[in-house]
This record gives structure tokens, C-alpha cells and sequence, in this order.
């Protein structure tokens, strides 16, 4: 590509300005998990369906469409703050309500959580984790690729397995479901001005 810096044969390997993504470099965003817990994610894994058609010995492919795998990540879960707490809390955001506090007697009159009618909707599962952003970073800490998951919400959560045996951390795995993710990397660098305000950002 003319007229990239260090396009040429030598060019990223001979110029010391040119930097690749590092896989440690990088926070994700949501709701009510500092990003010091979190240990990996996954990126966005995009495929597309196809339709085929055979004719004769042969075989031909179309493009149909396009589908979004499940973002996976895995967080530590310390005493302060509570990890597993957050999350079930986020389960409870959702709409879920624990079966001893139903009133079934208020079934059919609406009302939701206030009337002992708690049901999960969609709407309830994204607004409860406040929108959810993965950045990655380069080496001076700003921002140099940024998505963000639309509608995501939680669809499973591992709370791990205890071992008298292990001395190791415990770690919680957690699937998300969304409809679409976009990436804003332009030029190498994001407007942070235009990426709006994060889940758990403060104002100035």
C-alpha cells in the first residue's frame, strides 16, 4: 500500500516508530468489574452462512449472513470487590427474580419487580451491563482500537470449581451474546472524544 508508513519491504521491521498490538495491552468495559480483575477476552469472531448450489460435478457458494460468536472473557474473583456478587447482582438487573419471591397471585397484573413479577427482557439484560467496550492499548496507554458490542448481554456465567489440592486463584468464565460489534481504529488512533462516555467513567 503506497503511502503508509512503512509499507516498504524493510519498513515495519526497520523502523523503530512502528509498533505492533500486544495482547496484553488492553481493558474492557462493564458494568460494576474493574478492569484489574479481568485476566482474558476474546475478540470478535465474525463468519458468514452459505448457501450452496451444485451443478453438474461442480459446486458453487453464496454469501448469506453474517453472525457473531459469543465474547468470552475470564475475570478473578478477589474477596473486595466481589466478583461472583457482581455478577449474580447483573443477574438479578436483568429481570430474574428467585422463585420464593414470586407472587403468583400478581401474575397478569403487571407491574414488574415492584408488583413480585420479575421476568427477564432483553431490554433489562443490556441495560445491565451498561454497555460493554474492549480497547486496546499502545505502549504510552492510549487508546488504538476500540469496540464496542451492541445490545450485549450476560448469557452464562462458570463460577469455577474449588480443589483442596490447588492453590490457585479462583476464576470465573463468562459468556456474552450481542447482536453486532463495530471497531474504531482509523489511522492508527482513536478520538476518544467521539467514543462518548464509558461504563463506570466519571465526569470531569
Amino acid at each position: 500500500m503506497s503511502g503508509v508508513k512503512g509499507s516498504g519491504l524493510n519498513g515495519f521491521w526497520g523502523d523503530a516508530s512502528l509498533e505492533p498490538k500486544r495482547k496484553f495491552r488492553w481493558i474492557l468495559g462493564m458494568n460494576g468489574i474493574p478492569h484489574w480483575l479481568l485476566k482474558t477476552a476474546s475478540r470478535p469472531n465474525i463468519s458468514l452462512t452459505e448457501a450452496e448450489h451444485d451443478f453438474l460435478n461442480y459446486k458453487f457458494y453464496f454469501p448469506g449472513r453474517v453472525s457473531y460468536d459469543e465474547l468470552s472473557i475470564t475475570l478473578a474473583d478477589p474477596v473486595n470487590p466481589d466478583a461472583t456478587s457482581t455478577l449474580y447482582q447483573l443477574l438479578l438487573d436483568s429481570g430474574y427474580m428467585l422463585p420464593n419471591n414470586l407472587k403468583q397471585q400478581n401474575l397478569g397484573l403487571g407491574g414488574g419487580a415492584e408488583n413480585g413479577v420479575g421476568l427477564i427482557s432483553k431490554k433489562a439484560a443490556v441495560q445491565a451491563i451498561s454497555g460493554l467496550y474492549l480497547h486496546t492499548l499502545d505502549s504510552q496507554g492510549a487508546i488504538v482500537e476500540a469496540w464496542r458490542f451492541h445490545n450485549a448481554w450476560i448469557k452464562s456465567v462458570n463460577f469455577d470449581d474449588l480443589d483442596y489440592s490447588s492453590d490457585e486463584l479462583i476464576n470465573l468464565q463468562v459468556s456474552i451474546r450481542y447482536d453486532w460489534a463495530t471497531v474504531d481504529a482509523r489511522k492508527g488512533f482513536v478520538d476518544t472524544q467521539k467514543l462518548g462516555k464509558m461504563p463506570g467513567e466519571r465526569s470531569k
